[in-house]
């Protein structure tokens, strides 16, 4: 397997928190997998099967639900289309190995997706800079996500805890948005967090 780098090289310096209530934390998720699995129009109800059968998690039904085991997160993104999100474990072979290609197909998208994240008490007035949902926390719950653009760019943000929030990038398109991301949180304060791998088993925000 390929070694994961990150777009982000020489960019994730190491700040300071700033004294400000109102400080903001950004920074990279690493050491995740992230695999996209689609099924034809009939074959919904197999894939669910054997998802269930490799991660004990159910396919969501509709985009903006999100179906999820202790390890995993799954988002749906298009008709009979998902992505899996969960630790760089064998559960990716057993889940590509398990979906035959009369049922559906798998897709690896691990390297081609940044995954940044914000947490602090004003991460949502500093998201409401650049994306243009209703993030109010009535509306936009804890784990609900979209597909949605930062500024024109394409990007899931997935709502990941009372304050924080996670950003999936096209590789691409990472120094920008990161670029973009550290502007917009300029004024609360902020610091860079050391990259840290994905840990789907309850995320502690900041108070």
């Amino acid at each position: 397997m390929f070694e994961h780098r990150t777009a982000l090289a020489g960019r994730l310096q190491p700040r300071p928190a700033s004294p400000a209530t109102s400080a903001l934390i950004v920074g990279e998720v690493s050491g995740f997998a992230l695999l996209q699995v689609s099924a034809f129009l009939d074959s919904v109800g197999e894939l669910d099967r054997i998802v269930r059968r490799v991660l004990g998690a159910s396919l969501p039904q509709r985009v903006g639900s999100t179906g999820r085991s202790p390890d995993h997160h799954i988002f749906k993104v298009g008709p009979e289309q998902f992505w899996v999100v969960g630790p760089q474990d064998a559960w990716i072979a057993s889940l590509q190995d398990g979906v035959p290609r009369e049922i559906g197909s798998t897709v690896s998208l691990s390297h081609g997706r940044t995954r940044l994240f914000i947490d602090g008490v004003s991460s949502r007035a500093a998201l409401s800079r650049g994306i243009a949902l209703d993030l109010h926390p009535e509306v936009f719950r804890p784990d609900a996500y979209a597909l949605t653009d930062l500024q024109h760019t394409p990007v899931l943000l997935h709502r990941t805890g009372q304050h924080r929030y996670e950003l999936y990038v096209l590789r691409t398109y990472a120094v920008w948005v990161w670029e973009w991301l550290t502007d917009a949180v300029l004024p609360f304060g902020y610091a860079v967090a050391p990259a840290a791998a994905s840990a789907s088993k309850g995320h502690t925000d900041r108070e």
